[in-house]
Order: C-alpha cells, then structure tokens, then sequence
C-alpha cells in the first residue's frame, strides 16, 4: 500500500457479508507495494439489499476494480455491462474491472484453486471428487472441474435438494453425470465450498461424518482460511488425510484478479514468493 495516498491514488476494494475475516486485503496491498503501484486496497461489507448500489458506486467512485465475495457472486451480474466467457458459463463473478466506466465480470475462483492445486502436486485428473456445498462456489467448480479429468464427480450438501438442482443444472448444460449419493467408499479429493466451519462458526462442519468419505489417502480441501484450520480440516488430518486450507486457493485468486485489474502478467516467481508468505 502506497504511504502517501493522493488524489491519483488508485482504489481497489473487496464487497462481500461478512468481510471482517478477510485477508485479501492484506494479500492485495502486500502486492501493491511489491509492484510499486500508487494503490490501496480497502474492504467494504455490504448488505444483499446494498448491491446495486455497491456495484453502480465502482463507476461513480471510479474504483479500479473490486473482488467479489460471499454471498453476492452472483448477485452483482445484473448490473454490470457484460461478463467474461468464464464468468458466463460458472454464473458467478468474483471479479470486477472498471474499464473507462464500462463494468467487466470475472472469475478467478476455479483457477486459483487448481492453480494452488498443481503447486501442491495434487492432481484432479482420474480422481473420485467429492465436492460440499451448492452455492456459487460449488457451481463454479462444478463446472470447472471437467477441463481437469476427473474420474468422477460426487456433490452433497445439507439440504440435498439444493445439491440435486445444481447438478441436474449443471449436469444438463455440460452433458456430464454428477453425483448426488456418496459412493460408500472413500474418495481421492474431497473439496469444501460450503461456509460451514468458517469464523465465527468454527464448531460448524459441511459433514456430520468423514467415516467412508476420508482416509489416509484422500486429499482435503477446504475453501475456507480462518480459522487456519477448521473442524473439518482437523478431523480429515485424524484420519490421516492430507490437507489444505483456502489460503493458498485464495492467495491464487487474488494475484490473477490483480492481473486482470492491471493488464499485467505476474511471474511464476511473484506466485512462488506470495504463496510461502505467512498472512
């Protein structure tokens, strides 16, 4: 973040309900003066009834770009001018350029997951997938998740309705069989995209029960960052489970926004050096 903010000061901003956990602004204005932008990066919670608003205040403030969080990802869409391919086929954005006025629509949310992923050496190709939640998240990788070969792909939420109409959705659009029952035996991957477990619920878990869903070779992922680790997390790594938090998928997801917002290409280094710092 630049320390003498001026008139020519560039603003960026996260919207979402609640953003006080967030730490994409510490993530984002650490890249600001890594990059040596004349830039600060702010955080903005704003009420469902507050969107319109929040998002027709881009233009009026002539904000540079905003990051999208939950739960307005696909409550921002109609007011913007237009979305990007990805953007259009996950219905969801999690990413906002103001380009001379004009509102564009991104999503990040896939690739910075498998993004985070392949720097972990975890592959999704030829893998059983287990995937909890129905919200946009779940929806986004729902839909991204085929360009990396999946074996197989299971979603399951607590209201299971929900979980049927998202994948009869998605699963109609794409022409591909998701899953809506566990299979009874453990899977490769099993990926959180619920809010359960995130503070300030850190008792709350998006399974009753990792019993034939999680052993010692299942990979966990678990969209949320803080706490570090959530109930879910720690009791995967009972099982012996291999696991990881939202903070890299996160850190992944905030370096391509700022290369959308910029029209500038990070380095692989720049990845490197941002995913091993402590935030």
């Amino acid at each position: 973040m630049n320390s003498s903010i001026n008139a020519a000061t560039k603003l960026y901003a996260l919207i979402g309900h609640p953003v006080g956990h967030s730490l994409s602004p510490a993530i984002q204005n650490k890249l600001i003066k890594r990059m040596g932008d004349d830039a600060v990066y702010l955080a903005f919670d704003i009420e469902n009834d507050d969107v319109e608003k929040a998002v027709l205040s881009i233009r009026a403030l002539s904000m540079f770009g905003v990051n999208v969080t939950a739960p307005h990802k696909q409550a921002v869409i109609p007011f913007l001018d237009t979305i990007d391919e990805k953007a259009k086929k996950f219905q969801a954005v999690n990413v906002i350029k103001n380009d001379h006025g004009r509102l564009i629509g991104f999503n990040t949310d896939v690739e910075g997951l498998f993004m985070y992923l392949r720097t972990q050496d975890v592959a999704i190709s030829g893998k059983d997938v287990l995937i909890l939640g129905a919200g946009g998240l779940a929806s986004s990788l729902l839909t991204g998740i085929w360009d990396e070969n999946p074996g197989s792909v299971t979603i399951i939420n607590r209201t299971t309705k929900k979980a049927i109409e998202l994948a009869e959705r998605i699963g109609g659009n794409l022409n591909r069989h998701i899953l809506t029952t566990q299979k009874g035996t453990p899977y490769d991957i099993v990926i959180n995209a619920a809010t359960a477990g995130m503070h300030p619920h850190e008792d709350t878990c998006a399974l009753e029960s990792l019993d034939g869903i999680v052993d010692s070779n299942t990979v966990v992922v678990d969209s949320i960052y803080n706490p570090q680790k959530t109930l879910l997390l720690k009791r995967a790594e009972e099982k012996g489970a291999t696991i990881f938090n939202g903070l890299g998928m996160l850190i992944c997801q905030a370096l391509l926004s700022y290369e959308i917002f910029t029209d500038r290409k990070l380095s692989s280094d720049i990845y490197k050096e941002f995913i091993e710092l402590k935030f």
